[in-house]
């Protein structure tokens, strides 16, 4: 029976004066109905597990135990979602579990903080789920096995999360054979990335299907160990939103094929061992509005962020750059936090830098500005001035004392 015939029926039984004795509340059946015609509610329209699947996720249960006294971290709460599966329920209403609400298979399995133990070997019944878009298995204890090339057969994959669980050794190169892919998180592990990996990933359309709506991320931490140049391919994977490669091992420069990343909204590479300059082609990305390039070798002079309208941290502290302050960094209207301290940087401190209408932190130490500074109108916001260390001369201006 369709929502419109169960309406119509409904409102035909409440005019009917035999079933007054049954005292309906004409309001609370109107708010019935609306809560069915508001969520397109089919009466006799049921969705069951694929029995498969749900066997299938079951045998992953008992193969996979949970360690109840364990936590990976002190800070994320253990909800053993497993715990919850059993077998005489629909898989579909399983904590954890997602289903589509047309054919009943799995799509969707968050098994994050869940105290899983033990090893993913190439058998696991989990790769039976052949349907999975979206799997998240981060911040469990899995004892350091490596990542089963058998995750490659999930090609529906559209996010991938296997952060903070454990995982060690060579990430496989069936990873790129996940053309779907948007998101993938394998930060804080002991993994390996070889760089040629990156060329497959593109190769293969995995970050750069025109169909892709989510955040697109390249992700990496300190214990995933990726080492070597950045490889020129990632600047092919143009819907990137964002690139975050902290604490890892990358050496030589930042390929100038960052410039084709013209979604990029956040860029962390700080903590590496990157060397040369900034390409100027970083210029060309008008929607960035994080870049942290601290703790490296970087050198030359800081680069024209002039067309970046949309920055709001700016933090290239701890290297190599030497000249003056640029005067387009003082005219980034959305610009809360810049960190230029630990550099070569001389000249004069632009007055205008202090007037930033959203700044609250500004560090200029350790440099070598030399020239006094000069008068300037104070910002509302501005909590946090560090220009410790330099070579400034002259009188402290009074409006200084205003901010």
């Amino acid at each position: 029976m369709t929502v419109k015939k169960f309406a119509v029926r409904v409102l035909y039984v409440m005019e009917d004066p035999r079933i007054m004795g049954f005292k309906f509340h004409y309001n609370q059946v109107l708010c019935l109905l609306f809560l069915f015609l508001y969520t397109g509610f089919e009466v006799n329209s049921t969705v069951i597990c694929n029995p498969k699947e749900s066997l299938a996720l079951l045998q992953f249960k008992n193969t996979t135990p949970v360690e109840l006294t364990a936590s990976p971290t002190a800070k994320y709460v253990c909800t053993p979602q497993t715990l919850s599966w059993v077998g005489v329920t629909d898989c579909c209403f399983w904590k954890g579990v997602t289903c589509d609400n047309v054919t009943g298979n799995v799509i969707g399995l968050d098994l994050s903080s869940s105290s899983l133990t033990g090893t993913i070997h190439d058998n696991n019944t989990l790769f039976q789920l052949s349907h999975l878009q979206w799997l998240n298995l981060n911040h469990n204890i899995f004892y350091d096995p490596p990542i089963s090339s058998v995750f490659g057969l999930l090609r529906d994959l559209t996010h991938l999360n296997l952060s903070t669980s454990g995982f060690s050794g060579l990430v496989p190169s069936e990873i790129s054979h996940l053309s779907k892919l948007v998101s993938v998180d394998l930060g804080f592990n002991g993994l390996r990335f070889e760089p040629q990996n990156f060329a497959l990933l593109e190769s293969n359309g995995v970050f750069s299907a025109v169909q892709l709506e989510q955040s697109t991320q390249v992700v990496g931490s300190l214990f995933t160990s990726f080492k070597g140049e950045i490889p020129h391919a990632v600047g092919n994977l143009k819907f990137l939103e964002g690139i975050f490669l902290s604490s890892c091992s990358f050496t030589g420069p930042i390929p100038a094929s960052f410039g084709n990343l013209t979604q990029l909204t956040d860029l962390w590479l700080d903590e590496n061992a990157l060397t040369g300059q900034v390409p100027s082609s970083m210029s060309k990305l008008e929607q960035l509005t994080h870049i942290q390039l601290s703790w490296n070798s970087l050198a030359g002079q800081i680069p024209n962020f002039g067309n970046l309208s949309k920055l709001t941290f700016l933090s290239p502290s701890w290297n190599n750059f030497s000249g003056p302050l640029p005067y387009h960094v003082s005219r980034r209207p959305y610009l809360t936090d810049i960190d230029l301290s630990h550099n070569f940087l001389s000249g004069k401190v632009p007055p205008e830098l202090f007037s930033l209408p959203s700044l609250q932190t500004l560090r200029l130490s350790d440099n070598t500005f030399s020239a006094p500074i000069e008068q300037f109108e104070p910002s509302n916001s501005l909590s946090d001035v560090d220009l410790s260390n330099n070579k400034i001369s002259g009188s402290i201006p009074s409006s200084m004392f205003k901010l």
